[in-house]
């Protein structure tokens, strides 16, 4: 689907087809937050879905701590991006621009790479408290730090989930903006601005309208009992695809994140 194509499934699912009483720009702003959401639970379910990791290629030379904001910056420079802060980026290749990043929401993997060939040399367990740190070859992400048990030297890519990238732009001069004004659908609604949604889940983004309803209806003080029923349907349905989509993958155990999914 376009996003234009789900920007009028939400219409319809609020039944407001016009801007009568629902706005363009309260349009973009619902299916931001719906997206967000949408994301949230692929991460939570299968944070390894194509498409919704991305890896960032950070130098540290000789340091315990990375700041993932960079001191929020809004132009970083070459191998020191930022994933976190009120303006995430990265220096463009030729040095002159720079490219508005999506912020992080999961840490995925921390691996040392070979700058030159992109081998793994090591890969560090992710902890979540300063205790674990206490033995080699562990890491975690604190606050806007990523934290190593001991000094590293060299280069590391890093694999995250992120937040939606619609509207961020790249190739800005002398820096990006600071919060992200960019990251929008504002621009991305229309029939001739719509733009495809490329993660893979095309088949699933009605969920993105159905999510976007429900905080449509929450706002509006109303209830609508088929739009709750049936995005517990796809909900259920997304998640058994996202768990049986790799051949192997039922052999395992699965933790369910959302226990109130099948309501």
């Amino acid at each position: 689907m376009t996003t234009y194509e789900i920007a009028q499934i939400f219409r319809r699912y609020c039944d407001e087809p016009d801007q009568s009483f629902l706005s363009d720009s309260e349009v973009a702003l619902y299916l931001k937050i719906g997206y967000a959401e949408f994301l949230q639970y692929i991460s939570e379910v299968a944070p390894f879905a194509t498409s919704v990791s991305a890896p960032a290629f950070i130098n540290i030379p000789g340091a315990q701590f990375y700041n993932l904001s960079q001191q929020d910056v809004v132009n970083t420079a070459a191998g020191t991006p930022s994933i976190l802060g009120p303006n995430p980026n990265i220096l463009d290749p030729g040095g002159a621009t720079w490219t508005e990043l999506p912020r992080m929401t999961k840490l995925l993997l921390v691996e040392q790479i070979d700058p030159a060939t992109t081998n793994v040399i090591q890969s560090f367990e992710i902890v979540n408290n300063v205790d674990a740190l206490s033995d080699y070859g562990k890491c975690a992400w604190l606050g806007q730090q990523l934290i190593f048990s001991t000094t590293v030297n060299g280069t590391f890519m890093i694999t995250y989930n992120h937040e939606q990238t619609i509207g961020l732009l790249s190739g800005v001069p002398l820096g990006v903006a600071v919060g992200q004004p960019s990251q929008s659908w504002s621009g991305v609604i229309q029939s001739t601005t719509g733009i495809p949604l490329n993660d893979d889940m095309q088949p699933w983004h009605d969920i993105i309208a159905l999510m976007a309803a429900s905080q449509y209806f929450i706002i509006d003080a109303a209830t609508n009992g088929q739009i709750v029923s049936h995005l517990g349907r796809r909900k259920e349905a997304f998640r058994e695809y996202l768990m049986r989509r790799s051949w192997g993958a039922t052999n395992y155990v699965h933790d369910n994140p959302d226990p109130l999914g099948y309501i």
